[in-house]
């Protein structure tokens, strides 16, 4: 999936520079093509750098960047597209296909599916989980759930005296703002194991 995607944004990004390329040139198509440049290699830059990350939470962090990037854009392509028809450019149809085709591409970049593992939401030894994103419009779907999605209770260390938390407390630390739904087989009642308390009621 990683070497797909890179590929799959590096391309992104030489397509518009083509686009650019040969779109008409006046004052106003020239600022949003720099503009559209700049972002579009950024997503290619910043997947490539999140693929190298540091730790998990700096590769959860630079995917939010490259999402960003994308809707970034977006922005500018669309900005190329009203600009057109505001000024009445000559535009060649294939350039106008094309323009619409990468504006769907910056689209899927940005509101794609994100797969990763419950094991990437774990902070670095002695760091609290930082926020990865507060944004409100993040669903998480998580496969059974009584594995790792309950019990956000902390536990210590007898050793350390070190408090420490689960993948669940930590992945709601991280997307505070998310919606969850779980695809469980093994429904619980516990306590602190509640499938209908946690996830609310079934769809």
């Amino acid at each position: 999936m990683s070497e797909e995607l890179k590929k799959r944004t590096k391309k992104f990004a030489l397509d518009v520079i083509g686009l650019c390329a040969g779109f008409p040139q006046v004052l106003e198509t020239r600022h949003a093509i720099g503009q559209v440049i700049r972002s579009s290699s950024s997503v290619a830059a910043n997947y490539r750098s999140a693929c190298r990350g540091k730790s998990k939470a700096d590769f959860i962090s630079k995917l939010g960047t490259v999402e960003e990037e994308a809707d970034e854009s977006g922005f500018w392509l669309e900005m190329l597209r009203d600009i057109a028809q505001l000024r009445r450019l000559k535009i060649e149809a294939q350039a106008s296909q094309e323009l619409t085709r990468l504006l769907d591409e910056a689209n899927q970049l940005s509101d794609g599916v994100v797969f990763t593992t419950i094991h990437k939401f774990m902070p670095e030894k002695g760091e609290a989980m930082p926020e990865l994103s507060a944004r409100q419009n993040i669903v998480v779907i998580a496969d059974e759930a009584h594995r790792s999605q309950y019990g956000f209770g902390g536990k210590v260390n007898e050793k350390t005296g070190e408090m420490s938390y689960g993948f669940a407390s930590n992945l709601r630390d991280a997307l505070p703002n998310a919606s969850f739904i779980v695809n469980e087989t093994a429904t619980t009642e516990k306590t602190d194991a509640n499938t209908r308390a946690v996830f609310g009621d079934y769809i």
